[in-house]
């Protein structure tokens, strides 16, 4: 019996797909440039992103990067600065901007492809769109802005209640035997309504009671499950609170990292630069972002982080006050 040229219960092999299909179809944005800022390639993704019919056309319409596609021209010297010193950029988030206009938050990475005279030949990047996650991050900021508010409005109404109260009990004394019948009969009924008066501060005031716990448990489980590791700081470096978030990106325990240098999480490669710039961040964060890489439980992890002064101070066991900062990670 003759035999087939081809077994039929061998495994048909994978077809191996165009490299250059991959990229043109890849879900992030991929993107090659000149020197010079121009592009060379675009796929799919990244002429969506901008909003483009197709990748030519985003590469035919941009002649110039840094001044056609990103929203603050403070951006474009911070990447070419990057690119220039360490020869990357990693995960830089900032907002750009579409072909009609509207803006949008996107992380990039990119990598410089050099020749072999040691000249800069191109820029190979990945663009990720971040709009959700930012909105995301804003949302759960504005809900954390608001709690002191909360809590200083319930407090206010606990102080008219008290000073209403207060005020009751100061009105003027009298003697019950200067009192007729009527005047007797009078003077119950109006300590009858002031004692239903008070039930019903009562009332109020464990409504505000609960509403009260409630914004701080809210404000707990929003603080531990962010998504970006949150922690307090001296301008010592020293963790004065964290979050769960944070403590899971270094494989450890919230109280274990409490007290400790963030300095001491830092790489040894990343310690001088951390170092160097820290005392400024602290002073003033506002519109600034410190980068560096930190051990995390899987390895290096790379972040950066955003601060805000607080507005009360950390006192030391000693007595020494000192100021703190919340830093997102």
């Amino acid at each position: 019996m003759p035999r087939s040229s081809k077994n039929i219960d061998e495994p048909a092999r994978p077809v191996i797909s165009d490299p250059h299909d991959i990229l043109m179809n890849a879900p992030i944005g991929v993107f090659t440039s000149t020197p010079e800022g121009s592009l060379i390639y675009a796929n799919h993704a990244l002429a969506d992103m901008y909003g483009y019919a197709d990748p030519q056309d985003l590469v035919t319409s941009v002649q110039n990067i840094g001044a056609e596609l990103f929203a603050d021209p403070k951006d474009p010297p911070v990447v070419n600065r990057l690119l220039a010193n360490e020869g990357t950029v990693r995960n830089y988030e900032c907002e750009h901007i579409r072909m009609d206009g509207s803006r949008f938050w996107a992380s990039e990475n990119i990598r410089t492809v050099y020749a072999e005279d040691g000249s800069i030949s191109h820029y190979q990047g990945f663009v990720t769109d971040i709009t959700e996650r930012k909105a995301a991050d804003n949302q759960w900021q504005d809900t954390f802005d608001s709690v002191p508010d909360m809590i200083a409005l319930i407090d206010t109404s606990h102080r008219i209640l008290r000073d209403k109260a207060e005020s009751r009990l100061d009105q003027e004394e009298f003697l019950m035997d200067d009192l007729s019948s009527h005047e007797i009969k009078a003077l119950i009924h109006d300590l009858r309504v002031h004692q239903i008066e008070l039930e019903m501060q009562n009332e109020e005031l464990r409504y505000a009671q609960k509403q009260l716990e409630f914004t701080r448990d809210q404000f707990a489980r929003l603080y531990n499950d962010a998504p970006l590791g949150y922690l307090t700081i001296d301008e010592n470096s020293i963790i004065v609170r964290t979050n769960q978030t944070f403590a899971v990106m270094l494989g450890l325990e919230p109280h274990q990292i409490i007290g400790a240098s963030l300095a001491e999480y830092v790489v040894p490669e990343d310690k001088g630069a951390f170092y160097g710039r820290f005392h400024a961040f602290f002073r003033h964060p506002d519109g600034k972002h410190l980068d560096f890489r930190i051990k995390g439980v899987s390895g290096e992890l790379v972040v950066r982080c955003f601060g805000r002064l607080e507005n009360e101070f950390e006192v030391h066991s000693g007595g020494k006050a000192s100021k703190t900062m919340l830093v997102a990670v």
